[in-house]
């Protein structure tokens, strides 16, 4: 046990790459059974003075460290992240308590010191995290109280192994824990910037082909490289929901998803990825949709990947939509009204096959 531990700490002293530490640190915790801007809270001093601070120091094992040292690797990006928005997108600082947490050692790291001051200071490569024990059951990420402020809790075991949205074969593991973090960060924030709690609702599933014709039009809308083919995409793609809704009537349900899991999915590709990646991302998603098991899964995944592409749209165009997203917000009628269109296209008027309808057909047939 200890040599494992010992070759734990030998890859951090020597600044191994990335993806060495992750496999060592696993074995290890397997074995162990003028915007608004952020300010450092002011009591984080108080609680964690200098003297208690190297004295503690001693009392932090080898796993602790190696989580810590993993731990600091997300802080620290995520950190420079929510410095580089700095409130521009939505209004308000995204910075977030963040605590990552091994279940197998009940080992847990932090980013902001806990309320009780518990937890031990501790400096990787300049940037403090906190160090301490949380007994928890945490099978995925949570959103909980730290310090104080909403936070993000995540167990390190999901982070080895999360499929972000179908698409983990383009995008790498580092980059898929880092938009997963931010998307519930975003939850974490939802309440302050735009007063939405969260919905239990799903949109039905039904008429699922034209679900798939929407994301198709809308995947094409902002991959097009010219500005006429991405109207007339984003016309075609309003034409199928309005076709599917006048037919099964998801409307509301639809909506209030998009809001919540739309403008999180948003968010996290903004603030992780750049455009060629998104529209990699967004490709993906179009395959991810036409494999889904059931209707209701289909729905689901349709107002994440929607109510974020509606939201990317509307920043190429210019159009300042951010400021008024609520609950009862339609994401798509937003972006028709600033466009001016006025008047939608039967599907016989549409060239569906753009868009992959004898696929989608035969699929959901």
């Amino acid at each position: 046990m200890r040599k494992v531990y010992t070759g734990c700490r030998k890859c951090v002293m020597k600044k191994l790459v990335f993806v060495f530490l992750v496999a060592m640190f696993m074995s290890a915790c397997t074995q162990s059974e003028e915007t608004p801007s952020y300010e450092k809270p002011a009591n984080e001093e108080e609680i964690f003075d200098e003297n208690n601070h190297q004295q503690n120091e001693q009392h932090i094992d080898e796993v602790q460290l190696a989580v810590a040292e993993y731990a600091t690797y997300y802080f620290a990006r995520l950190q420079s992240k929510w410095d580089d928005d700095n409130g521009e997108m939505w209004g308000v600082p995204l910075h977030t308590p963040l605590v990552i947490v091994c279940t197998d050692t009940s080992t847990a790291v932090a980013n902001r010191p806990d309320s009780q001051g518990q937890f031990i200071r501790h400096y990787v490569d300049d940037t403090a995290v906190y160090i301490g024990s949380l007994s928890t059951h945490l099978p995925r990420m949570e959103r909980r109280m730290w310090g104080g402020q909403m936070g993000v809790f995540f167990p390190l075991e999901q982070m080895q192994s999360f499929d972000w949205f179908g698409a983990s074969g383009i995008v790498g593991i580092s980059e898929r824990n880092m938009a997963h973090i931010m998307h519930y960060v975003m939850h974490a924030l939802q309440p302050q910037i735009m007063n939405v709690h969260g919905t239990s609702q799903v949109p039905s599933g039904r008429g699922r082909v034209y679900y798939h014709l929407e994301m198709g039009a809308l995947v094409y809308a902002i991959t097009a490289d010219e500005r006429e083919q991405t109207i007339t995409a984003i016309h075609d793609a309003l034409s199928f929901r309005h076709i599917r809704r006048s037919a099964y009537g998801t409307g509301v349900a639809e909506n209030q998803f998009k809001i919540v899991e739309g403008t999180a999915v948003y968010t996290e590709l903004s603030i992780v990825f750049d455009r060629y990646e998104i529209n990699d991302i967004a490709s993906q998603w179009l395959s991810s949709l036409i494999l889904q098991p059931d209707d209701r899964q289909v729905a689901m995944l349709y107002g994440y990947y929607a109510g974020a592409l509606y939201g990317i749209l509307m920043d190429d165009f210019g159009i300042d939509w951010r400021p008024y997203v609520g609950l009862n917000i339609d994401l798509g009628h937003m972006l028709q009204e600033a466009l001016g269109i006025t008047e939608l296209l039967p599907f016989d008027e549409i060239d569906v096959e753009r868009y992959g309808y004898s696929e989608s057909a035969s699929q959901f047939r």
